[in-house]
Formats: structure tokens, sequence, C-alpha cells
């Protein structure tokens, strides 16, 4: 059964196989995995939760003692009211505590324990309330051996309840860790003996694989070697192929070495007849070649003529282009200087326009250093002012005797700054007049800069006119020479279409000589290629 399937049915089935097995086996473990993790993610969760709330209890439980402690040491009322709002806020933090683990607890065994110590808590508190008691109404040494006594045991007993619920959850994490390993060791086998069964059946099918296809594969190149050394009289038996692709394959090699052998007789009865056109076809193309040189030279003396008409045309074009070309680079050179003058133009205009608003700038600048002048002198004032009011500050603290001292010494620092300001004011008085002397050399300057400027501008305009009637001049030669160029190109298209068909005739009886002697050599290789093929055909055996 297994001899008749494809070969690609056959890889299909054992990578299927393979495939579908680890899939399965994936999936498996993705599953068992993603449930041991959350199994884990769970306890964990729980069991750090737990913890922390026994945790607080433990806290809250030995804060219960201290704080009773605390109690019988002082008489202050104000210091009993805050032990006991402590000591309510402890029962509140109890109760939020229990009501956690209520919540979080799974086991029969933690729900006892929690009941446990809310039993124990809930007696402790009692004595704890006679406790206060009997503080409250002044038995302090009654109330101290009730702490010291009856009450210390009951208090070891929760403190131990709670260390033993702490050994409980870490015990039962402990637990599951073990069956959550042995879970995963179990895993780990299956794993290993499904792999093992999927190699196992890997290497089984690859080997009954490998037979189905490499004894037909060497029967099949074998036969393929016989033929390629020219060997058509054996054939294949098809009877050892199966139904399958190496079968196919077989059988279609067989149709094809018939095929040969049917085409190797065939040939040999070509040649004989090819033989005899290529000598036939050999005579009639050297007939036709004789033929075709004498037209040849006839064409040659046709198209020499033709040619030197041609020429004669061309060389009067050539003069007459090169003329225009002159032409039209004097016209494109009368453009060009134009442009250039009308950018002198627009330039120099622009250039008189800025001197015309620097000497403006230059004005300002003069009646400002001149408003200048003015505010040094009304400073100048001030500071004479100032100087004298210094020098009367300056008697007043001397009348004063030592109790203007102080403002004498302000008064002589008035006075100095009063003195620099005068010969600050002095030294700028001077720049201004400089200043106010060199605007007026540089406004004079712009002036006459300006009026040159505007001769200069009326004679490049003068010169831009002048070129205009130049351009125009050479935009007429330009035309003319071009009408000219027309004309005699037109004369030069007619002898250069006469020239290419003359041309076109002895190219054509170039080609044509050219075929007949390609032919004539084709009828050559055409024998030679007879004999090659009569060669190879005689490599065929033939049954």
């Amino acid at each position: 059964m297994f001899k008749n399937i494809s070969i690609p049915r056959a890889l299909q089935f054992v990578f299927g196989a393979a495939i579908t097995a680890i899939i399965a086996l994936s999936i498996h473990l993705l599953v068992s995995i993603n449930g041991i993790q959350n199994q884990f993610v769970m306890v964990v969760d729980r069991n750090v939760s737990l913890l922390t709330t026994v945790s607080d209890l433990r806290y809250y439980t030995v804060t219960y003692r201290r704080f009773a402690l605390d109690y019988g040491l002082t008489n202050d009322a104000s210091e009993h009211k805050k032990i006991l709002e402590t000591i309510r806020f402890n029962d509140e933090k109890v109760a939020a505590a229990m009501n956690t683990m209520e919540q979080l607890a799974d086991t029969g065994k933690i729900k006892a324990d929690i009941r446990e110590y809310q039993q124990r808590i809930d007696d402790y508190r009692k004595m704890q309330e006679n406790y206060i008691n009997l503080i409250n109404s002044g038995r302090i040494i009654m109330a101290r051996k009730e702490m010291l006594g009856p009450m210390l045991a009951p208090f070891n007993q929760i403190v131990s309840l709670l260390s033993r619920l702490q050994e409980d959850l870490e015990q039962e994490a402990i637990t599951i860790k073990e069956a959550e390993a042995e879970r995963i060791s179990g895993l780990i086998r299956l794993t290993s003996v499904v792999v093992a069964v999927i190699t196992a059946f890997l290497v089984m099918m690859s080997i009954m694989i490998s037979r189905k296809v490499t004894r037909p594969l060497e029967r099949l190149v074998n036969q393929m070697q016989a033929v390629e050394q020219g060997d058509l009289s054996k054939r294949l038996n098809l009877q050892d192929f199966a139904k399958d692709e190496l079968g196919s394959a077989a059988h279609y090699f067989d149709r094809m070495q018939a095929g040969l052998s049917t085409l190797a007789k065939e040939i040999n009865e070509s040649v004989k007849t090819l033989e005899d056109t290529s000598s036939s076809l050999r005579n009639k193309v050297s007939e036709t070649t004789g033929s075709l040189d004498t037209q040849r030279s006839e064409i040659s003396q046709i198209a020499a003529a033709t040619e030197q008409m041609q020429a004669g045309f061309s060389e009067v074009v050539q003069r007459t282009l090169d003329a225009s070309e002159q032409s039209n680079q004097a016209k494109n050179e009368a453009q060009e200087s134009q442009s250039n003058i009308q950018k002198s133009v627009d330039q120099s205009e622009a250039l008189a326009g800025a001197l015309s608003q620097t000497a403006e700038v230059v004005l300002r600048l003069q009646e400002d250093s001149h408003s200048i002048s003015v505010i040094s002198e009304v400073i100048g004032n001030i500071t004479e002012q100032t100087n004298l009011l210094a020098l009367n500050a300056a008697i007043e603290a001397a009348r004063a005797g030592e109790a203007g001292r102080g403002f004498a010494v302000v008064a002589d620092e008035v006075r100095q700054l009063a003195q620099k300001t005068q010969a600050s004011l002095s030294e700028i008085s001077d720049i201004i007049e400089s200043l106010q002397k060199h605007a007026g050399q540089a406004a004079e300057m712009m002036g006459n800069s300006e009026q040159q400027m505007q001769t200069g501008l009326e004679r490049i305009r003068d010169a831009g006119n002048s070129f205009g009637h130049i351009l125009s001049a050479s935009e007429q030669i330009a035309g003319m020479s071009t009408q000219i160029a027309t004309a005699t190109e037109e004369q030069t298209a007619v002898a250069r279409d006469l020239s290419e068909s003359v041309s076109a005739i002895h190219m054509a009886s170039d080609r044509i000589a050219d075929g007949a002697l390609e032919t004539q050599t084709a009828c050559d290789a055409l024998s030679q290629e007879s004999d090659h093929l009569s060669q190879l055909a005689g490599r065929f055996k033939l049954s």
C-alpha cells in the first residue's frame, strides 16, 4: 500500500503526523504550565497578604499590652484619654485585619485558627477592660497584679497562635510547591516520551521513503546515462516503478526515448535531401553574384556625380549660414549691451536716490547735533548751580562744627562730581562742534555727487538710444541672411534627396550582393551542418 502512495503524500503524512503530535504536546504543555503559573501566583498573592495581615495582628496585639501598661503608669486624665483612643484605633485595625483574613482563608485549618484568635482576643479585651476599670477606681496594685498575672498567659497564647498561623501558611506554601514541582516533573517525563516516539516514527518513515525513492531513481539514472551515450536500443521496464512521481518520470522518459529514436531516423533521411538542395542553390547564387557586380559599377558612377553637385550647394549654404550667424551674433551683442545700459541707468537712478536720502540724513544729523549742544548748555548751567549749592552746603556744615562734618563730606563729593560733569560737558561740546563741521562738509559733498550722478545718467540714456538704432539695423541684416539661407537650403534639399535616392539604390545593390555572398556562405555552412548532422545521427544506436 505504501508503495503506491505519491512521494509528496508520503512526506505530507510523515511531517503532518509529526507536526500534529508536536502541536498537541505544545498545547498540553502550554495549558499545564499556565495552570501551574496561575496556581503559583494565587498562592503567592494569598500567602503574602495573609502573612502581612498576621504581622499586622502581631503588632496590634503587642500594642494592646504596651498601651495597657502605659495606662497604669500615669494618673493624668488627658493621657488616659489618649491611650483609650489609641486602644480603640487598635480595635478597628484588628477588626479590619480579621475581615481580610476571613476573605483570604481557603482551608479549614486557617479558618479554625482565625476563629480561635478571635475568641482569645475577645477574652483578652475583657481582661483589659477590667484592668482599666481597676485603674480608674484607684486599685492600681490589684490592676498591676492582674496585668502581670492572669493577663500574661492569654497574651502569650495569642502571640503563639499567630506564630503557629504563620508556620501553617509557610508549610502550606511548601506543600503546594512540592505538588507543582511533581506536576512539572510529570510534564517533563511526558515530553521526553512523546519526543522519543516522534523521533522513532520519523526515523522509520525516513527509511521507508528512502527505499521508495532510491531504487527506482537509480534505475532511471542508469537509463539516462545509456541514452546520453547514444544507446537508444534498450528500454525501461515500467513494471519496476510504482505509481508515483518517479513512475511518471520513468513513463515520460521512455516516451521521450522513443521520440528520440524516431527523430534520429528522420534526421538521417532529411540529411540526404538537404545535401542535394544545397548543391543546386550554390550554383544559382554564383550566377546572381556576377550580374550584381555589373549593376553596382554603373550605380557608383551616378552616385559620384550627384555627390559633387550636393557638395557645391552645401558650400553656398554654409557661407550663407555663417553670415546669418554673424548677423545674429551682432544682434545678440547689441541686445546685451542695451540691456546692460538699461541696468546701468536703473542702478544710477537708485544710487542718486540713495545719495539724496543720505544728504537728508546728514542734515538731520547736523540739526540733532545742534540740539545736543543746547542740552549740553542746560546741563552745564545745572552743574554750575550744583557746584554753588555744594559750596554753600560746605559753608553751612563748617558753621555747624562737629555735627555737620558728615554733611560736609557729602557736600564735597557733590562738588567734585559737579566739577567732573563740567569737564565732561566741555569735551562733549568739542566733539559736537567737530561733528557739526564734518556733517556740513558731508552734506556739501553729497550735493555735488548728486549733480554729477544726474549728468552721468543723462549720458548713459543717450548711449542706450544709440544702441537701440544699432539693434534695429542688426535685426534687418539677420532677416535678409535668413531668407538667403532658406532659399539655398531648399536647393540643397533637392540635391540631397537625389543623392539619397542614388545612395539608397547603391546600398540596396550592396545589400543584395552581400545577401548573395551570405547565401553562398550559408550554402557552404549548410553543407557542413548536413555532414555534422549525419555524424550526430550516426552516434545513435537504433534497434
